[in-house]
């Protein structure tokens, strides 16, 4: 943890591997460090950058509902996004792309240094621009939770579709697959910059910036220690920020300032009043959890009670109520009146 980058000697868990479920062969893999490979049974992609751990679950989408998966997205603890492409049964043409790197590449920059250690989470949506995957995830290294040296942020990038097919992301510079591209693709990768800042101002929509996606910086030492889900618009996600000071009472710990984020996926703005201010301003974006530590990742459920479905998000203890349409209910989206 005292040194960079050029410290550690990297060589497992860098890849993505996509097994047979039948026999546990590894049918296609990608990887920085090894040779393009397309012999049958043994595909093998070279992914330049790809040279750190990943150590979260891989989210996978099957956006066209065949039961077949057409992306998956994840990051590393070097803070890069990833997304595969899995498009068509021809695994030469499956791509990876880099779509977003949010940490520094100088060892020296420590307060920069960011790691995403959790799932993405994904939510579709469309804007000005077009149709896009909002891809939703915190940076926070929750094995140093006493760092206050890294500032840590929450990011949603707008993962725009291929032009030409939308089960495809689009690819940029750094796109690779085994089959190669006939014309190089361009494009640049998401960076911090390209973002619009919501940390004090939620997104506005006549700020061009925004349509890349936007950011929230946390507090010092603040960092996210869960996966995130959405629910009616609304993203949940999980922090903790060192304290120094523990909790009163005599027979308290110290396990620092637990908060629970509930924000609006597409604008980063409060969608519930947590903190019953009476209004949705930007400090009703989070709550403090009584008692500290690390909260576990929300999980969102459907309950029946007297008959009645309920939406709710589940963190731990904490129960909340996504602001969204009953269950159940119809709701009147088209009608024709004829008047003579």
């Amino acid at each position: 943890a005292t040194g960079g980058n050029t410290t550690v000697s990297r060589t497992l868990g860098r890849g993505i591997l996509v097994v047979d479920a039948f026999n546990g062969n590894v049918v296609w893999q990608a990887g920085g460090g090894i040779t393009t490979s397309a012999t049958a049974g043994a595909k093998k992609l070279n992914v330049p950058n790809m040279t750190c751990a990943i150590p979260s679950d891989i989210s996978v989408i099957d956006i066209n509902r065949d039961g077949f998966a057409d992306r998956l997205y994840v990051g590393d603890t070097c803070g890069q996004m990833w997304r595969v492409n899995l498009f068509g049964t021809d695994m030469d043409e499956w791509s990876v792309t880099r779509m977003a790197h949010i940490s520094t590449t100088t060892d020296t920059d420590i307060a920069n240094k960011r790691k995403f250690m959790f799932p993405p989470d994904l939510v579709f949506g469309t804007d000005s621009n077009g149709t896009y995957a909002a891809v939703l995830a915190g940076s926070g290294d929750r094995e140093h939770a006493f760092d206050t040296i890294i500032t840590n942020e929450y990011y949603m990038f707008k993962d725009r579709d291929d032009s030409t097919e939308a089960l495809r992301g689009a690819a940029n510079s750094t796109s690779v697959k085994i089959s190669g591209y006939s014309t190089a693709p361009t494009g640049s990768i998401y960076t911090t910059g390209s973002l619009f800042d919501a940390t004090n101002s939620a997104v506005v929509t006549s700020n061009s910036l925004s349509l890349n996606g936007w950011r929230i910086t946390l507090r010092s030492g603040e960092k996210v220690i869960s996966s995130s889900t959405t629910v009616g618009g609304s993203t949940f996600f999980n922090t903790n920020q060192p304290s120094a000071t523990a909790a009163a009472g005599i027979c308290t710990s110290n396990l620092g300032v637990a908060r629970e984020y509930i924000v609006g996926f597409a604008d980063a703005a409060a969608t519930q009043d947590l903190n019953s201010l009476g209004n949705l301003s930007l400090a009703n974006r989070s709550s403090i959890r009584a008692g500290g530590g690390f909260l576990p990742s929300p999980v969102p459920v459907v309950v029946d009670i007297a008959g009645h479905k309920h939406e709710a998000v589940i963190s731990g203890t904490s129960v909340r109520q996504p602001p969204s349409l009953t269950l159940d209910k119809r709701i009147r989206v088209y009608w024709y009146k004829n008047v003579d």
